[in-house]
Protein backbone atom coordinates (compact mmCIF):
# COMPACT_ATOMS: atom_id res chain seq x y z
CA UNK A 1 0.00 0.00 0.00
CA UNK A 2 0.85 3.13 -1.14
CA UNK A 3 0.48 6.48 0.93
CA UNK A 4 -0.78 7.09 4.76
CA UNK A 5 -4.22 6.96 5.03
CA UNK A 6 -4.55 3.17 3.42
CA UNK A 7 -1.94 2.06 6.54
CA UNK A 8 -4.38 4.23 9.04
CA UNK A 9 -7.68 2.52 7.60
CA UNK A 10 -5.83 -1.22 7.76
CA UNK A 11 -4.69 -0.49 11.30
CA UNK A 12 -8.74 0.20 12.48
CA UNK A 13 -9.91 -2.47 10.31
CA UNK A 14 -7.12 -4.94 12.54
CA UNK A 15 -8.39 -3.29 15.64
CA UNK A 16 -11.82 -3.97 14.73
CA UNK A 17 -10.95 -7.61 13.70
CA UNK A 18 -11.93 -7.39 9.99
CA UNK A 19 -8.40 -8.16 8.29
CA UNK A 20 -8.44 -11.69 9.54
CA UNK A 21 -8.70 -13.42 6.16
CA UNK A 22 -6.57 -10.63 4.14
CA UNK A 23 -2.96 -11.86 3.76
CA UNK A 24 -0.25 -9.12 4.75
CA UNK A 25 0.69 -6.16 3.41
CA UNK A 26 4.17 -5.37 2.17
CA UNK A 27 5.62 -1.91 2.59
CA UNK A 28 6.42 0.04 -0.25
CA UNK A 29 10.27 -0.92 0.55
CA UNK A 30 9.45 -4.44 0.34
CA UNK A 31 7.42 -4.20 -3.19
CA UNK A 32 10.31 -2.75 -4.47
CA UNK A 33 12.15 -5.82 -3.95
CA UNK A 34 9.39 -8.03 -6.06
CA UNK A 35 9.10 -8.94 -10.00
CA UNK A 36 6.98 -5.75 -11.03
CA UNK A 37 4.64 -8.42 -12.69
CA UNK A 38 3.68 -9.49 -9.06
CA UNK A 39 2.95 -6.26 -7.67
CA UNK A 40 -0.26 -4.72 -6.68
CA UNK A 41 -0.14 -1.43 -5.52
CA UNK A 42 -3.23 0.00 -3.82
CA UNK A 43 -2.87 4.07 -3.68
CA UNK A 44 -4.00 7.31 -2.79
CA UNK A 45 -4.98 10.31 -4.39
CA UNK A 46 -7.45 9.18 -6.93
CA UNK A 47 -9.01 12.23 -7.31
CA UNK A 48 -5.73 13.93 -8.39
CA UNK A 49 -5.11 15.31 -5.06
CA UNK A 50 -1.43 16.81 -5.29
CA UNK A 51 -0.05 15.81 -1.89
CA UNK A 52 -1.52 12.17 -3.10
CA UNK A 53 0.82 8.84 -3.94
CA UNK A 54 -0.83 8.66 -7.44
CA UNK A 55 0.25 12.55 -8.50
CA UNK A 56 3.63 12.08 -7.44
CA UNK A 57 3.97 8.51 -8.77
CA UNK A 58 2.83 10.10 -12.19
CA UNK A 59 4.79 13.56 -11.96
CA UNK A 60 8.29 10.60 -11.32
CA UNK A 61 9.04 12.37 -7.88
CA UNK A 62 7.51 9.45 -5.32
CA UNK A 63 10.81 8.27 -3.51
CA UNK A 64 10.10 4.69 -3.73
CA UNK A 65 7.80 4.03 -6.29
CA UNK A 66 8.00 4.34 -10.40
CA UNK A 67 6.04 3.78 -13.16
CA UNK A 68 6.81 2.36 -16.93
CA UNK A 69 5.94 1.72 -19.92
CA UNK A 70 3.33 -1.57 -19.59
CA UNK A 71 2.65 -1.14 -16.08
CA UNK A 72 -1.46 -0.86 -15.45
CA UNK A 73 -3.18 1.93 -13.56
CA UNK A 74 -6.91 1.13 -12.25
CA UNK A 75 -9.24 3.65 -10.88
CA UNK A 76 -11.91 2.00 -8.70
CA UNK A 77 -12.91 5.53 -7.94
CA UNK A 78 -15.69 7.81 -10.09
CA UNK A 79 -14.71 11.17 -10.75
CA UNK A 80 -16.10 13.47 -8.36
CA UNK A 81 -17.75 16.59 -9.89
CA UNK A 82 -14.98 19.62 -9.66
CA UNK A 83 -12.30 17.39 -9.96
CA UNK A 84 -12.46 17.05 -13.74
CA UNK A 85 -9.10 19.06 -14.27
CA UNK A 86 -7.09 17.33 -11.59
CA UNK A 87 -8.02 13.63 -12.80
CA UNK A 88 -7.28 14.44 -16.49
CA UNK A 89 -4.06 16.03 -15.70
CA UNK A 90 -2.97 12.87 -13.47
CA UNK A 91 -4.37 10.70 -16.75
CA UNK A 92 -2.46 12.40 -19.06
CA UNK A 93 0.81 12.36 -16.81
CA UNK A 94 0.21 8.59 -16.42
CA UNK A 95 -0.36 8.16 -19.95
CA UNK A 96 3.07 10.02 -21.16
CA UNK A 97 4.41 7.36 -18.69
CA UNK A 98 3.79 4.41 -21.11
CA UNK A 99 0.94 3.42 -18.63
CA UNK A 100 -2.40 1.68 -19.48
CA UNK A 101 -5.54 3.37 -17.78
CA UNK A 102 -8.76 0.96 -16.89
CA UNK A 103 -11.91 3.45 -15.14
CA UNK A 104 -15.34 2.65 -13.76
CA UNK A 105 -16.22 3.26 -18.02
CA UNK A 106 -14.16 0.61 -19.11
CA UNK A 107 -14.89 -2.37 -16.45
CA UNK A 108 -16.41 -2.95 -13.33
CA UNK A 109 -13.74 -2.11 -11.13
CA UNK A 110 -15.80 1.04 -8.93
CA UNK A 111 -16.15 -0.05 -5.34
CA UNK A 112 -18.42 3.03 -3.72
CA UNK A 113 -17.25 4.61 -0.39
CA UNK A 114 -20.35 5.61 0.64
CA UNK A 115 -22.84 4.14 2.80
CA UNK A 116 -26.09 2.05 0.93
CA UNK A 117 -29.23 2.52 2.97
CA UNK A 118 -29.28 -0.96 4.93
CA UNK A 119 -25.81 0.82 6.09
CA UNK A 120 -26.74 4.02 7.35
CA UNK A 121 -30.12 2.08 8.95
CA UNK A 122 -28.14 -0.48 10.49
CA UNK A 123 -26.00 2.81 11.59
CA UNK A 124 -29.19 4.63 12.96
CA UNK A 125 -30.02 1.24 14.55
CA UNK A 126 -27.19 1.24 16.65
CA UNK A 127 -26.49 3.89 17.80
CA UNK A 128 -30.09 5.37 18.40
CA UNK A 129 -29.91 9.73 18.25
CA UNK A 130 -32.15 11.91 18.88
CA UNK A 131 -31.21 13.78 16.54
CA UNK A 132 -30.06 13.35 12.66
CA UNK A 133 -28.69 16.15 10.61
CA UNK A 134 -27.54 14.88 7.47
CA UNK A 135 -25.25 16.76 6.33
CA UNK A 136 -23.26 15.47 2.99
CA UNK A 137 -24.36 15.59 -0.72
CA UNK A 138 -26.79 18.04 -2.91
CA UNK A 139 -29.66 18.97 -1.27
CA UNK A 140 -31.85 16.67 -2.64
CA UNK A 141 -29.69 13.54 -0.92
CA UNK A 142 -29.98 15.23 2.56
CA UNK A 143 -33.73 15.58 1.64
CA UNK A 144 -33.97 11.50 1.21
CA UNK A 145 -31.25 11.00 4.01
CA UNK A 146 -33.67 12.81 6.60
CA UNK A 147 -36.49 11.13 4.92
CA UNK A 148 -34.62 7.54 6.10
CA UNK A 149 -34.01 8.93 9.50
CA UNK A 150 -37.04 9.69 10.50
CA UNK A 151 -38.48 6.19 8.85
CA UNK A 152 -36.16 4.89 11.35
CA UNK A 153 -38.47 6.22 14.07
CA UNK A 154 -35.39 8.95 14.86
CA UNK A 155 -37.12 11.66 16.76
CA UNK A 156 -35.58 14.69 14.79
CA UNK A 157 -34.16 15.03 11.13
CA UNK A 158 -33.34 18.33 10.32
CA UNK A 159 -32.44 19.09 6.63
CA UNK A 160 -29.52 22.37 6.28
CA UNK A 161 -28.21 23.66 3.91
CA UNK A 162 -24.53 25.65 4.02
CA UNK A 163 -24.68 28.32 6.47
CA UNK A 164 -27.38 27.18 8.70
CA UNK A 165 -26.89 27.34 12.41
CA UNK A 166 -28.80 24.64 14.55
CA UNK A 167 -29.45 24.96 18.10
CA UNK A 168 -29.30 21.42 19.74
CA UNK A 169 -30.01 21.71 23.32
CA UNK A 170 -32.30 22.66 25.54
CA UNK A 171 -35.32 22.26 23.53
CA UNK A 172 -36.05 20.70 20.56
CA UNK A 173 -33.56 20.70 17.57
CA UNK A 174 -33.76 23.97 14.96
CA UNK A 175 -32.36 25.67 12.66
CA UNK A 176 -31.99 29.62 14.52
CA UNK A 177 -29.88 31.27 12.40
CA UNK A 178 -27.43 31.46 9.05
CA UNK A 179 -24.11 32.74 9.27
CA UNK A 180 -22.48 34.20 6.02
CA UNK A 181 -20.30 31.21 4.48
CA UNK A 182 -18.68 30.52 1.30
CA UNK A 183 -14.94 30.91 -0.50
CA UNK A 184 -12.65 32.45 0.79
CA UNK A 185 -8.90 33.94 -0.70
CA UNK A 186 -5.88 35.19 0.81
CA UNK A 187 -4.99 38.58 -0.21
CA UNK A 188 -1.90 39.99 1.22
CA UNK A 189 -2.51 39.91 5.16
CA UNK A 190 -6.00 39.57 4.38
CA UNK A 191 -8.78 37.23 4.34
CA UNK A 192 -11.75 37.90 1.88
CA UNK A 193 -14.85 36.82 0.51
CA UNK A 194 -13.96 35.55 -3.28
CA UNK A 195 -17.30 36.92 -4.28
CA UNK A 196 -16.47 40.76 -3.28
CA UNK A 197 -17.20 43.42 -5.29
CA UNK A 198 -12.94 44.50 -5.42
CA UNK A 199 -11.92 40.98 -6.68
CA UNK A 200 -14.04 40.73 -9.19
CA UNK A 201 -13.35 44.63 -10.30
CA UNK A 202 -9.20 43.01 -10.28
CA UNK A 203 -9.77 39.52 -12.40
CA UNK A 204 -11.94 42.52 -14.36
CA UNK A 205 -8.32 43.97 -14.64
CA UNK A 206 -7.01 40.94 -15.42
CA UNK A 207 -8.78 39.72 -18.44
CA UNK A 208 -9.42 43.30 -20.19
CA UNK A 209 -6.59 46.04 -18.79
CA UNK A 210 -7.38 49.42 -18.27
CA UNK A 211 -7.51 52.81 -19.93
CA UNK A 212 -7.07 56.43 -18.18
CA UNK A 213 -7.85 59.38 -20.21
CA UNK A 214 -7.42 62.67 -18.91
CA UNK A 215 -9.19 66.18 -20.10
CA UNK A 216 -7.77 69.14 -19.56
CA UNK A 217 -10.32 72.08 -20.07
CA UNK A 218 -9.79 75.97 -20.26
CA UNK A 219 -11.68 78.10 -18.73
CA UNK A 220 -14.46 78.54 -21.83
CA UNK A 221 -14.98 74.72 -21.59
CA UNK A 222 -12.78 74.25 -24.25
CA UNK A 223 -9.82 71.45 -24.75
CA UNK A 224 -6.45 73.27 -23.24
CA UNK A 225 -4.29 70.62 -24.61
CA UNK A 226 -4.63 67.31 -26.75
CA UNK A 227 -6.44 64.28 -24.71
CA UNK A 228 -3.77 61.68 -22.95
CA UNK A 229 -4.44 58.31 -23.21
CA UNK A 230 -2.71 55.80 -21.33
CA UNK A 231 -3.55 51.96 -20.51
CA UNK A 232 -2.36 48.95 -19.10
CA UNK A 233 -2.49 45.24 -20.20
CA UNK A 234 -4.95 46.33 -23.44
CA UNK A 235 -2.70 46.65 -26.65
CA UNK A 236 0.24 44.08 -27.72
CA UNK A 237 2.29 46.49 -30.01
CA UNK A 238 2.87 50.20 -30.23
CA UNK A 239 1.02 51.38 -27.06
CA UNK A 240 2.36 55.01 -28.59
CA UNK A 241 0.66 54.89 -31.63
CA UNK A 242 -2.56 53.62 -30.35
CA UNK A 243 -2.82 55.77 -27.44
CA UNK A 244 -2.74 58.72 -30.29
CA UNK A 245 -4.97 57.25 -32.07
CA UNK A 246 -7.59 57.15 -29.34
CA UNK A 247 -6.69 60.85 -27.89
CA UNK A 248 -7.93 61.46 -31.77
CA UNK A 249 -11.25 59.53 -31.10
CA UNK A 250 -11.94 61.18 -27.86
CA UNK A 251 -11.15 64.66 -29.20
CA UNK A 252 -13.43 64.33 -32.20
CA UNK A 253 -16.19 62.79 -29.79
CA UNK A 254 -15.37 66.26 -27.91
CA UNK A 255 -15.67 68.31 -30.14
CA UNK A 256 -19.20 67.13 -31.22
CA UNK A 257 -20.66 67.90 -28.38
CA UNK A 258 -22.25 71.05 -27.71
CA UNK A 259 -20.72 73.63 -25.64
CA UNK A 260 -23.66 73.62 -23.26
CA UNK A 261 -23.24 70.18 -21.92
CA UNK A 262 -19.60 70.39 -21.50
CA UNK A 263 -20.61 71.85 -18.36
CA UNK A 264 -21.69 68.78 -16.97
CA UNK A 265 -18.91 66.71 -16.00
CA UNK A 266 -20.88 63.55 -15.72
CA UNK A 267 -21.49 63.82 -19.50
CA UNK A 268 -18.16 65.05 -20.35
CA UNK A 269 -16.84 61.82 -18.79
CA UNK A 270 -18.95 59.71 -20.75
CA UNK A 271 -18.38 60.62 -23.98
CA UNK A 272 -14.75 60.00 -23.18
CA UNK A 273 -15.71 56.55 -22.22
CA UNK A 274 -17.87 55.50 -24.85
CA UNK A 275 -15.69 56.91 -27.63
CA UNK A 276 -12.28 54.67 -25.91
CA UNK A 277 -14.72 51.91 -25.37
CA UNK A 278 -16.48 51.40 -28.97
CA UNK A 279 -12.81 52.00 -30.54
CA UNK A 280 -11.06 49.29 -28.82
CA UNK A 281 -13.97 46.94 -28.67
CA UNK A 282 -13.98 47.52 -32.13
CA UNK A 283 -10.27 46.57 -32.68
CA UNK A 284 -9.78 43.80 -30.07
CA UNK A 285 -13.10 42.88 -28.67
CA UNK A 286 -12.56 43.96 -25.19
CA UNK A 287 -13.93 46.21 -22.39
CA UNK A 288 -11.39 47.25 -20.54
CA UNK A 289 -12.03 49.21 -17.53
CA UNK A 290 -11.69 53.15 -18.75
CA UNK A 291 -11.25 56.25 -15.89
CA UNK A 292 -11.68 59.94 -17.14
CA UNK A 293 -9.83 62.41 -15.06
CA UNK A 294 -10.64 66.52 -16.08
CA UNK A 295 -8.30 68.55 -14.95
CA UNK A 296 -9.89 72.52 -15.13
CA UNK A 297 -7.70 75.51 -15.52
CA UNK A 298 -8.98 78.83 -14.22
CA UNK A 299 -8.31 81.86 -15.93
CA UNK A 300 -7.01 80.78 -19.22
Amino acid sequence: MVGLSPWRILGVARESGYDKELPDFLSEHDAAHLPPEKVLLICTGSQGEPRGAMARIAQGSHPRVQLESGDLAIFSSKIIPGNERSISRLHNQLVNLGVEIITEKDALVHVSGHPSRDDLARMYNWVRPRVAIPVHGEQRHIAEHAALARSLQIPEAIEVSNGALVRLAPGPANIIDHVSNGRLAVDGNRVVDVGSQFLRERRRLMFNGMVNVVLVLDSNQELASTPSVSSRGVFNGDEKSCSVLLANKVEAAFNLLPKASRNDEGELREVARLAVRRKIFAEHKIRPDISVDLVQLKGI
